[in-house]
């Protein structure tokens, strides 16, 4: 009994603590939303983007230049539709480059160059539900594990000079910096002096130029108001809170107890050799309510607890509900989840409770840094009969919904 007091008690505990922890860091405002995955049906353009000849046919269509007004409109720079088509439009050769933020192209120029993770930029171009809606996200940054290929370009027009770049997969025109022009200092040249030979003669030091206005760089900034914090399908920060609705089954070995049937008759026992227990297959509907935390390494932390409603009809059977409590770590590998932990089942009554072990994936429905919903399939494995597989297992499976 004391053990399962304890074995509670931490369980809630850790729930608890992830769950302070994840609102603790809601709380804050961070300056850039990461982004883990590009492309899908989010891309602005399709397909993929591959060499100038595919740029020039992307700047020559007049779906994709209307799209370009639209999200350029949405940026606060609409006076830029003309120069960008130009550029794109007439992109007969690129040239190689390395990192992104290191390119120094003259302006229309294109460049090959890769977006390095950890690469901030200020918006990128994309469509949250796909189809032909557009958007932009604002303050942003690559967090994904591996450098993407893009082309980058800059234009210059109201004294400013804007550099963009389009991700191959995706195509989603994002502005990646913005700076002022500065102004040079104007040329000085003195007059010319006379010299008479072959004596040296003085000559006078020429006038001082007029001062000259010079207009100092402004640092980079956006012009843009930032946008709200509030996560979106593609944006890469983790999604704090999700709902578990899944369905399977469970077959554990129980006491027979005190417990009765459905019509009330006694239970029969029917393994052991005690005459005091009984096992048996009871179809389960799960609703679960957890809390997660998710790092830029695609590694999640997160807890969860919820209640396995028994969906029991025989009249011989016992119809049992089960209180859950789990904690698990999760990796996302390509966007698909994989994921273990400790599970605390049916903790709401002492005789039947049992730690087990959790495993289970999730499969991405929809495209995007982090999609909504997920495919999960679960299972666990009891403790305390795990020499026994075939009456010591539950699995169940259904939708993990991001809110």
């Amino acid at each position: 009994m004391h053990r399962i007091v304890i074995v509670r008690t931490c369980g809630i505990a850790i729930l608890l603590a992830l769950a302070s922890g994840v609102s603790a860091q809601e709380g804050s405002v961070s300056p850039l939303r990461d982004i883990h995955r590009l492309g899908g049906s989010t891309a602005f353009y399709k397909p993929a983007l591959t060499d100038s000849a595919s740029l020039t046919r992307l700047g020559r269509n007049a779906r994709v230049a209307a799209d370009l007004r639209t999200v350029l409109a949405q940026a606060g720079v609409a006076e830029l539709t003309d120069p960008v088509t130009a550029v794109l439009s007439s992109a007969t050769s690129t040239v190689g480059g390395g990192s992104c933020a290191d390119a120094t192209p003259a302006d229309n120029a294109i460049v090959e160059c890769d977006m390095l993770p950890g690469q901030s930029l200020r918006w990128m171009a994309y469509r949250p539900t796909g189809g032909t809606s557009l958007d932009i996200m604002r303050e942003v940054r690559w967090a994904g594990r591996r450098a993407v290929p893009a082309f980058l370009f800059r234009v210059t027009a109201n004294s400013r000079t804007y550099t963009f770049l389009l991700p191959k997969i995706c195509g989603n025109l994002t502005l990646m910096d913005e700076r002022a022009v500065p102004v040079p200092l104007a040329a000085v040249v003195p007059g010319p002096v006379a010299l008479v030979e072959p004596v040296a003669v003085p000559v006078a030091p020429p006038p001082a130029p007029a001062p000259v206005a010079v207009e100092r760089a402004e640092p980079a900034e956006s012009t843009l108001a930032s946008a709200p914090q509030a996560a979106s399908p593609v944006a890469g920060r983790a999604w704090p809170f999700f709902v578990d609705l899944l369905a399977g089954k469970d077959r554990r070995v129980r006491p027979i107890g005190d417990r009765t049937t459905i019509d009330g008759s006694s239970v029969r026992a029917n393994v052991g050799s005690s005459g005091t227990e009984f096992a048996q297959c009871s179809p389960l509907l799960g609703v679960k309510v957890g809390v997660s935390k998710r790092w830029s390494n695609d590694w999640e932390l997160a807890g969860a607890a919820g209640v396995a409603f028994s969906l029991v009809r025989a009249d011989d059977k016992v119809r049992q509900h089960e209180v859950l409590v789990d904690v698990e770590a999760n990796k996302y590998l390509r966007g698909v989840m994989l994921g273990s932990g400790l599970s605390l089942w049916d903790v709401t009554h002492s005789d039947t409770f049992q730690p087990a072990w959790l495993a289970h994936v999730g499969v991405p429905l929809g495209a995007g840094a982090l999609p909504r919903a997920y495919f999960l399939v679960e299972g666990r494995v009891f403790f305390e009969r795990f020499a026994d597989p075939a009456n010591n297992y539950q699995f169940w499976a259904g939708l993990r919904l991001h809110l």
